[in-house]
């Protein structure tokens, strides 16, 4: 906790699902530690950076991308390091291919691309956020949320990458949900 406040972490905050999250907890009464791409100097981000701090004005915002270690490990020295302890993470900084392309026709690139960003960056960053609330016993309530998708489990050959990246974020969520149960820690699943 933080000043009393509980802390969350949320990727892909400044805009669409991530801003409806971030400005959900902030009206709750958390402090947010904001996640995404841009530079806070860019207009939409100050402009959702203004808008979230009038709601909670300990929140702030952290530029890094996801499936850069370098970028993860500053995430969580950010969050960890201004509130103490971070009682949330959610998952939900996410990209579609740039392409949409038949299975026969998808590159290796935008492959790559894809599942790095949804899949890999936010395995690792919970993988990170997991060891921190492990070593920490608390009786607050704790949780680990990744927003999915109903790609999950439903085909769209167009964008085979998405799927697969959103599928294996699914079974990320059985995964880390065992692993952490012994440590008080409820993991989630949001399928839009």
């Amino acid at each position: 906790m933080f000043n009393g406040k509980r802390c969350a972490i949320v990727t892909g905050a400044a805009r669409g699902i991530g801003k409806g999250i971030s400005m959900a907890l902030a009206e709750d009464g958390y402090a947010v530690c904001a996640v995404g791409t841009r530079d806070v100097c860019d207009e939409r981000v100050a402009a959702y950076l203004t808008e979230l701090q009038t709601l909670s004005p300990e929140s702030f915002y952290v530029q890094g991308d996801i499936s850069v270690g370098e970028d993860r490990e500053k995430i969580m020295e950010a969050a960890w390091g201004r509130f103490g302890a971070v009682e949330v993470l959610v998952n939900n900084a996410g990209v579609a291919p740039t392409v949409r392309n038949d299975i026969l026709e998808m590159t290796e690139e935008s492959y790559d691309r894809v599942v790095d960003i949804n899949c890999r960056g936010a395995f690792f960053l919970t993988q990170l956020m997991a060891r921190r609330m492990a070593e920490v016993e608390t009786d607050e309530m704790r949780a680990i949320v990744f927003i999915t998708s109903i790609s999950a489990e439903v085909s769209s050959i167009s964008r085979g990458e998405y799927c697969i990246s959103k599928a294996g974020l699914s079974m990320a969520v059985k995964l880390y949900a065992d692993r952490m149960a012994r440590h008080g820690v409820n993991v989630y699943e949001v399928r839009p």
